[in-house]
């Protein structure tokens, strides 16, 4: 588990706190969406995001986690940024969003379990 996970979980770290450390550190906020019943959420947090290449990937931004299970208003505003991915279906998990905190509009995204190969590949792809 690398320190962004870490860090968000024990300082409960909300999405305007995020976008704020992302201006301060001049780090865009990569913002992961999970919920409670979804295997392939569980399987990229622990098989994806715990490799050693793509914990240093990932600490070039500030980290969120949001569970959609547990709150409506983060539900919606999931679908809201879903919704402008110009993707035909709404609400598809696990997703991920790379979010510019100073204009607070996300740029990139992707959805799906992917391994850490492909997953390295897609960060790097769509790397700010």
């Amino acid at each position: 588990m690398f320190l962004g996970l870490v860090l968000t979980s024990l300082l409960g770290m909300n999405f305007g706190e995020a976008l704020e450390h992302g201006k301060i550190n001049n780090k865009w906020v990569f913002v992961y969406f999970t919920s409670n019943d979804c295997p392939y959420c569980v399987k990229l947090k622990n098989e994806t995001f715990s490799e050693h290449t793509i914990n240093k990937e990932l600490s070039q931004y500030i980290y969120l986690e949001i569970n959609i299970s547990n709150d409506r208003t983060i539900y919606n505003l999931f679908k809201q940024l879903f919704s402008q991915t110009n993707f035909n279906q709404q609400g598809l998990i696990p997703s991920y969003y790379m979010i510019n905190p100073h204009t607070k509009k996300f740029y990139r995204w992707g959805y799906g379990f992917k391994d850490s190969n492909k997953f390295i590949d897609w960060l790097k792809t769509n790397k700010n």
